[in-house]
């Protein structure tokens, strides 16, 4: 499993606990957003905007034990012309890889500003040739 994942992948759709996509797409028609797993435990995900630009980049490293995929690094994101770097942790349930796609169910806990709430999300990539 773990070298089924080596490669750069799309993200095709993401759908929730309702049945509905809630991926907006690629926004840029001449780059694509894409996730990249490197041999050596490096990871990318790299998303654009409308004008092409990189919107957001998070990089680290990834490692999987059992179906587990767990992603740590640092999201940079474009706030206003400044980069801003978060620390980030993604544990997530590998469904399905094989050469063609990659398949991972997420479960995300976070507070709207009047509650704790709930999601279990279903993301479909498929791989970039």
């Amino acid at each position: 499993m773990k070298t089924d994942i080596v490669g750069k992948w799309h993200w095709e759709k993401t759908i929730d606990s309702e049945g509905e996509d809630v991926n907006e797409g690629d926004e840029c028609t001449s780059k694509t957003d894409y996730l990249e797993f490197s041999k050596n435990g490096d990871y990318a995900d790299i998303n654009h905007n409308e004008e092409c630009e990189i919107d957001y980049k998070t990089t680290g490293k990834w490692k999987i034990s059992d179906k587990i995929l767990t992603l740590t690094g640092t999201i940079i994101v474009a706030y206003d012309k400044t980069d801003i770097g978060v620390e980030v942790k993604y544990v997530l349930k590998i469904l399905e890889v094989n050469k063609d796609s990659l398949v991972f169910k997420v479960e995300q806990r976070f507070y709207d500003g009047k509650e704790k709430k709930h999601a279990s999300l279903v993301a479909y990539f498929s791989r970039i040739k």
